[in-house]
């Protein structure tokens, strides 16, 4: 007999606008997993969570891997984040006050265009960044565009990143990861990721790896997403010590 699929609970439906500025309650050192295929607006839903977030005294650093990006440099634009090679900028080598600060990095090494160079210069920059966020703590927020790239595939640092996913939720630094790969993310995405959206994704491999997230039955994830349309997200909030498992559809 073919399986029947899984009861839904009730999933309430909120907008983009809605959810952002009312359900939407991120604390310090929480990791939030964004996993979507190409061209479902990862990164647009994540500069939309993170803009409310960034501010001088907890600042998003955005680790920029490809050599011309306009929608991070437009964001980075309108938030008033500052662009920089090297880590760490001058604010934080000199001035402690909050008014010389911007609330935001675009992490952004020059490019060659040579991999030999370039993969390297990355590495080193981005662990730098990782590790020092973890020392610094206290609300700063590290944005990972495509954290498959940035851990496996191409720069090696799995590694790095498991650990920063493992401790800095107790040191209050916190990593937005986003992946259009979610079968090549990280196993600590998945577990160690208080805040999950999840949108559409046919790829057998991304579906299985849904077990990894705990907490929820990785077939209703499956159900629901099926039924999403296009820049919608299933949002799941692992249980906390102040509320049980939250589940909604967050709106295009």
């Amino acid at each position: 007999m073919p399986r029947r699929p899984p009861v839904l609970p009730k999933v309430q439906h909120f907008t983009r606008e809605e959810f952002i500025a009312y359900r939407f309650d991120h604390r310090w050192g929480e990791h939030v997993a964004i996993l979507g295929p190409t061209g479902w607006g990862k990164t647009t839903l994540a500069q939309q969570l993170l803009a409310p977030l960034s501010t001088p005294d907890e600042p998003t650093v955005c680790l920029v891997m490809k050599a011309r990006d306009a929608t991070v440099q437009r964001f980075g634009k309108e938030q008033g984040f500052r662009r920089i090679a090297t880590w760490p900028p001058p604010v934080y080598r000199t001035a402690k006050m909050s008014s010389a600060r911007p609330p935001g990095f675009l992490l952004w090494p020059k490019h060659t265009f040579n991999p030999d160079v370039d993969e390297p210069k990355m590495h080193a920059t981005f662990r730098a960044a990782m590790t020092d966020a973890m020392k610094r703590g206290k609300g700063i927020k590290l944005f990972a565009d495509e954290v498959a790239d940035l851990g496996r595939r191409t720069l090696k640092l799995e590694r790095v990143i498991d650990n920063f996913m493992s401790q800095a939720r107790s040191l209050d630094a916190s990593m937005f990861a986003a992946t259009q790969r979610p079968f090549n993310a990280p196993a600590s995405i998945y577990g160690q990721s208080t805040h999950l959206f999840i949108g559409r994704d046919s790829d057998r491999r991304s579906q299985q790896r849904y077990e990894e997230i705990g907490d929820c039955d990785p077939e209703l994830i499956t159900h629901v997403t099926q039924g999403l349309h296009k820049y919608e997200w299933f949002y799941m909030r692992k249980p906390t010590d102040r509320s049980d498992t939250v589940m909604c559809i967050v709106g295009a």
